[in-house]
């Protein structure tokens, strides 16, 4: 049985996607987020709530999950269907996304566990 381009291309892309996604979130995510406090002049304090490098993690999240589903959609010829479950999925992810970053999920371990369950989906 021979597989075309597309189904190997999209197969790739849905793979790639999904791991720049769970590493994205898992592991860089936490690197980037600031800590500690700003102390001023006077001595008062202010929580660090963002630095000049703190949303790249995030920024990637995004096209990671869009290259997912653009596998997906290549995978399923783009018909009217493929683009529907993909359109689907792809509301359901950013949806789980928004809830995952929310709760704060690290480390490695969990980065492979997402990309190994969101990559057979995808």
């Amino acid at each position: 049985m021979r597989a075309s381009w597309a189904v190997v291309v999209g197969a790739a892309a849905a793979v790639v996607g999904s791991v720049v996604w769970a590493v994205s979130l898992a592991v860089y995510q936490q690197v980037m987020e600031p800590s500690g406090f700003y102390v001023f002049a006077d001595g008062a304090q202010s929580p660090k709530l963002a630095e000049n490098n703190t949303y790249w993690p995030r920024d990637m999240r995004q096209p990671g999950i869009l290259l997912a589903l653009a596998g997906l959609v290549l995978i399923g010829q783009a018909t009217v269907r493929a683009l529907v479950g993909a359109g689907g999925l792809g509301a359901v992810w950013l949806a789980g996304d928004l809830w995952l970053d929310r709760i704060d999920i690290d480390g490695r371990p969990v980065a492979v566990g997402l990309a190994a369950a969101i990559a057979p989906t995808a």
